[in-house]
């Protein structure tokens, strides 16, 4: 509740900053944080809210209709309990990471199997290994786990790479194999989500590293 009400408030702030702005007659100084806060409130830029459990997911929804913003779930992990509800709100989820311990009430809901229902549900999610929770390189593992717990192989594989992208805004410039993006791809000597693969050559905006 507290964190609903700073939030709010937060909002109402820059509701007052952005109408100040708009009928400043002269000198208007300006609020770098506000600023930002406009950029959401004018849809320029999604707003992250991280939260867990299923009730805190549906107050930060009733939130960003309340306000008509665009927002992305971070870590999502209690999804799964309010799928039909995320079904009819489809806001990006950040989804995980999914491999440390359920060491707190918000992630006592926690598996791998979110994943597939969040793509049966056409509910447009990237699977993070929230580094340095748990480091990056875990990222395809958490993917290859994934599919073991019902994901589409393909639908992993844009989890990681397509969906970030497009989620994040930047797939101008990253997250698929075409003209005109940044290149950075990696071959592997397997399929990405077998046990026994190992990177072969890594491009980095067409320049080869490894």
């Amino acid at each position: 509740m507290g964190t609903a009400y700073n939030l709010r408030k937060c909002f109402e702030e820059a509701l007052e900053y952005k109408y100040k702005k708009e009928n400043s007659n002269g000198y208007f100084r300006k609020d770098f944080g506000m600023e930002n806060m406009l950029k959401v409130l004018n849809k320029e830029i999604p707003i992250h809210v991280h939260a867990h459990r299923s009730d805190d997911i549906c107050t930060a929804i009733r939130i960003a209709k309340e306000y008509e913003i665009n927002m992305v779930i971070v870590h999502g992990t209690d999804a799964i309990s309010i799928i039909d509800y995320l079904a009819e709100n489809k806001y990006p989820i950040i989804l995980g990471p999914s491999m440390n311990p359920r060491g707190k009430q918000e992630c006592w809901n926690k598996t791998f199997e979110t994943a597939k229902y969040l793509s049966d549900n056409k509910i447009k999610f990237c699977i993070t290994a929230d580094h340095d929770v748990t480091p990056i390189y875990y990222l395809v593992d958490y993917a290859r786990m994934c599919v073991k717990n019902g994901l589409d192989e393909l639908e992993a594989l844009k989890a990681i790479t397509k969906y970030p992208a497009e989620i994040l805004g930047i797939q101008d410039k990253k997250g698929d194999i075409k003209k005109g993006l940044d290149a950075d791809l990696v071959f592997w000597t397997d399929h990405p989500f077998s046990n026994y693969t190992r990177v072969k050559n890594v491009f980095v905006r067409g320049n080869k590293l490894v």
